[in-house]
């Protein structure tokens, strides 16, 4: 959300979105409905785009934000940028991506699936790029840790050319 307010001509729904990204950083938590309230059709967009969880939901959102920010957003896409891939392919994604939707990682996956041998792990104990360890306990360790390590390993093991 920080980083999408700098996409957008409105500066008010700017420092909106920045604020409400400072309060959810400082604390997931946090109430930001009387932030979120104040934000033009513009701001809102880019809001409910980020704090979106259905799936089915995200090119419909990715279609109403402004041209700028989705002509940026398309621009990412990876399938866009690799037109072709002849070799394995692994697609790796945190569930909790709090920068770039995992989503994206399942239509990757969905265009790839057919015409090469494409794995995807969608994993749990990271956020975009580092590791989030939930307290050590013993349903976390089952419902965590354990199955965690399991795609841990399938990954690396895979990555070393023994896949089945």
């Amino acid at each position: 959300m920080r980083y999408y307010s700098d996409f957008i001509e409105n500066q008010d729904d700017s420092n909106l979105l920045k604020q409400i990204a400072e309060r959810k950083i400082a604390d997931p938590n946090a109430d930001v409905s009387n932030l979120a309230d104040q934000l033009s059709s513009e701001g809102k967009s880019i809001y409910d785009l980020i704090t979106n969880t259905e799936p089915a939901k995200v090119d419909e959102l990715i279609n109403n934000l402004p041209e700028k920010l989705k002509a940026f957003i398309i621009a990412l896409n990876p399938k866009d940028q690799a037109k072709t891939i002849s070799s394995d392919f692994y697609i790796v994604h945190s569930l909790n991506d709090n920068v770039i939707p995992y989503t994206q990682s399942l239509e990757l996956y969905d265009h790839y699936k057919s015409s090469t041998k494409t794995d995807l792990f969608l994993l749990k104990i990271f956020s975009h790029v580092n590791p989030v360890f939930p307290k050590l306990s013993p349903q976390s360790l089952f419902s965590d840790y354990i199955p965690e390590t399991y795609k841990f390993w399938k990954l690396i093991y895979n990555l070393l050319g023994y896949r089945n």
